[in-house]
């Protein structure tokens, strides 16, 4: 059976390795509600136990181990004429490498349970790497633009626009603004034509672009993950790369704001520049790759984008500047 000197040995190294180590690795241990960090979800409970376990495995007990297996050595070392010390120095080496096996083992079930827990209960926002030992959070992006009931519109038997109590946003016939797209007889207004005048009323370029800031950001994620596509372009590593609206091109120079028709990001989103910042351009980036996206998140936070505003969405990553007002 194990000795329980060592035993007793291996657990005063463990615990004061941990409470040595615990102020070297707190920062960024707790992977949330800090500076420039997520707001604290039940997704980030489960990652901050990865965290602890991850600490432990990789810097405490290794070192626990090493002390412990000098300590057995020194005691075989001057155990030549003592046999009872050499016995002990042989004990305690057995004991640390069946203790190290016996933690190494559970840690592995432990960590499998966390991910396989987390992944059912922590609910949307939650992202898993393919190498079993990568567990992040992202939250969702959030639709600033949510018209209350009543205030969609379809088209009527006269084929007039007009509110439709009973329309979602999303239904093929049912609109956000109340010109129906300029589907029905609700034309759209004049001033939907002039793409200069709708741009400077809104503050935005004559033309969509990228805000400098915005692209400084994608030459720095460049020189870490490579080249990236051009404008609208698709590659094999950042998948599609959207930074303005394509599909509706009037949106660019309304920030979103549905007086022309649909829009293909939420009202004032970093796409469209935010509400007031974004006046040299777009402050907002789509990358549509499913399998980079753990590394694209990395390199942009590496290169000053806030974690709180890199979003996963389901079919693209998405992240924002800081500079931009919303989101």
């Amino acid at each position: 059976m194990f000795s329980k000197k060592s035993v007793f040995i291996f657990l005063l190294i463990f615990w004061g390795g941990l409470l040595i180590s615990s102020p070297v690795y707190a920062r960024g241990l707790v992977p949330c509600g800090g500076t420039n960090e997520q707001p604290c979800t039940v997704c980030h409970a489960f990652q901050l136990g990865q965290n602890v376990l991850f600490v432990i495995a990789e810097q405490v007990v290794p070192a626990a181990g090493i002390i412990l297996v000098v300590v057995a050595g020194i005691f075989m070392f001057l155990g030549g004429a003592k046999p009872d010390m050499f016995q002990k120095g042989k004990t305690m080496l057995k004991d640390t490498a069946i203790g190290a096996a016996i933690f190494y083992g559970a840690w592995a079930i432990v960590n499998t349970l966390v991910i396989l827990v987390g992944q059912n209960l922590a609910g949307p926002g939650s992202t898993f790497s393919s190498n079993w030992t990568n567990f992040t959070c992202t939250a969702q992006e959030v639709d600033f633009y949510k018209p209350p009931p009543g205030l969609y519109y379809s088209c009527n038997a006269s084929n007039l626009c007009e509110t439709n109590t009973t329309c979602k946003l999303g239904d093929p016939n049912c609109y956000d603004n109340r010109f129906c797209g300029g589907k029905c007889g609700g034309q759209l207004p004049s001033t939907c034509s002039d793409e200069q005048g709708l741009a400077q009323s809104h503050n935005v370029p004559l033309t969509p672009t990228r805000d400098p800031r915005l692209q400084s950001l994608l030459n720095c994620i460049e020189s870490k993950l490579g080249p990236m596509p051009a404008e609208g372009g698709v590659n094999s590593f950042y998948g599609s790369v959207f930074t303005w609206d394509h599909d509706h091109r009037i949106c660019n120079f309304t920030r979103g704001e549905r007086t022309c028709g649909t829009c293909s990001h939420a009202v004032y989103s970093c796409h469209y520049g935010g509400e007031r910042t974004g006046t040299q351009g777009a402050l907002g980036v789509d990358f549509g790759t499913e399998r980079n996206r753990s590394s694209i998140r990395n390199a942009a936070i590496e290169c000053g984008a806030n974690s709180a505003k890199i979003y996963d969405e389901g079919d693209h990553l998405h992240i924002s500047h800081p500079s931009c007002d919303k989101n």
